[in-house]
């Protein structure tokens, strides 16, 4: 469901959409930060980071709301729930310059996504993590 509101995001060039592209392909430039092939300015960093989870951030809408207008058996707010501990967690990678350990995504770990909020923020509001939230991404997820 997450990667068809991708096909959406492109195929109606919405805003996120479109800043991704002209921004160069910041996944691919977070990926090369990670690998450490290359470095960031802490500026740029949160820059990237941003621009990821703005357009995460309104494809994890599109999710839900095809949930509800579908009828499909899901719990909306559960999936808000998992969709908000993904966007948090570029907020944590930021800070860690770790990737998920596998099978350790955010969205898998039931004490990560209870913690989360079951509506979406403000774009503003995933980029401070409370410590008991930073707890949880450090001892389940890194």
């Amino acid at each position: 469901m997450h990667e068809s509101c991708h096909v959406d995001q492109y195929l109606e060039e919405c805003a996120s959409w479109s800043a991704v592209e002209n921004a160069g392909d910041p996944y691919l430039v977070l990926d090369l930060w990670l690998d450490n092939d290359i470095e960031m300015t802490p500026e740029q960093l949160k820059k990237c980071v941003k621009l990821i989870q703005w357009h995460e951030l309104d494809c994890e809408k599109r999710t839900v709301a095809k949930i509800k207008d579908w009828g499909l058996p899901l719990d909306s707010k559960e999936c808000t729930q998992h969709a908000n501990s993904y966007i948090y967690f570029y907020t944590m990678m930021q800070s860690t310059r770790k990737w998920y350990r596998k099978g350790r995504g955010p969205y898998e770990i039931k004490m990560v996504t209870d913690a989360m909020p079951d509506k979406f923020l403000s774009l503003e509001e995933y980029l401070q993590v409370e410590p008991a939230l930073i707890s949880l991404y450090n001892k389940h997820v890194f």
